[in-house]
């Protein structure tokens, strides 16, 4: 089937948008990233190593990448081994303890 990446399942819902409009699109999460620096947002994420529906390296990379040039608070903790499902951690430690030191 088509939809094995949240691109091909946008491009399914909206006929006719192209995957370059699409990556153009103004709400596509990438183009939000200036807002959220300029903001100073911290984010936490996890992901799997093994990801083929949404890969790392297609976005989660691109937020590590960015707030690494920052001084904005980032967590980005990998699942080995796990895919895009089951979703959360064994041990959610990790993202709690980021958000309490940093709500804002």
């Amino acid at each position: 089937m088509l939809c094995n990446s949240w691109e091909n399942e946008f491009v399914l819902a909206y006929p006719g948008i192209t995957k370059g409009q699409l990556l153009n699109f103004p709400w596509h999460p990438i183009n939000r990233l200036p807002e959220l620096i300029a903001n100073r947002i911290p984010i936490a994420i996890s992901y799997g190593t093994e990801d083929q529906t949404v890969p790392y390296a297609e976005n989660g990379q691109l937020l590590t990448e960015a707030y690494e040039k920052t001084d904005i608070p980032f967590l980005a903790v990998p699942r080995d081994w796990q895919g895009h499902h089951p979703h959360g951690l064994a041990d959610p430690a990790p993202i709690v303890e980021f958000i309490v030191e940093n709500m804002l």
